[in-house]
This record gives structure tokens, sequence and C-alpha cells, in this order.
């Protein structure tokens, strides 16, 4: 995976409310974009229609920003994911990479 930092000065992203969802113009400017070798994954704001998750998915990838330096939040937050994935998802948890 590829991570950029977007030059855009907006993205679109849907903005679910209810079972309507709605259009939102979100800036980006300065944050990462995610790629592979097939195209966009997705942003702090969106993910990417080809990777979202559905109830087909058997494999996933988390990535967690943390923007203010403070590892500790980040990987609190990493493992009460992994907690969520064993206790609904019939997962060992998978693995945590700070990078």
């Amino acid at each position: 995976m590829h991570i950029i930092v977007s030059k855009e000065i907006e993205n679109v992203c849907p903005n679910f409310v209810g079972a309507a969802v709605e259009a939102q113009v979100v800036n980006i400017a300065g944050l990462p974009v995610y790629r592979d070798a097939q195209g966009g994954v997705g942003t702090p704001t969106s993910d990417n229609e080809r990777t979202k998750m559905t109830l087909q998915t058997t494999h996933l990838v988390v990535l967690i920003n943390g923007y203010d330096g403070q590892e500790e939040l980040v990987l609190q937050n990493a493992h009460f994911i992994q907690e969520l994935l064993r206790k609904y998802c019939q997962s060992d948890g998978g693995s945590v990479m700070l990078y």
C-alpha cells in the first residue's frame, strides 16, 4: 500500500443520515490518501467503494490515524478493535503494526 499526502482540496464523502445518503464535500488537503496497486483504498474521511466491507468480507486492514503523536491512544484504539473482532467476528484479532 502507498500513502500519499493529498493535494486535492475536496473529496466527496457520503454523509449517512438515517436511511438516506447525502453527498458532502470535505476538504482533505494535507491528509493521507491510501492507495494500492489497483487504485484508491481510502482517506481518513471516507472509504473507497472497491475496498468497502460487505457481508462477504473475510479480511480487513484497519488504519488508525494518530495526528497528535500520542502512540498510546492509537494502541488503545487498535486493541479495542481487536477485542470487537474477537467478540463479534470469530476472529483471532489479527496483529497490530505501528508505522
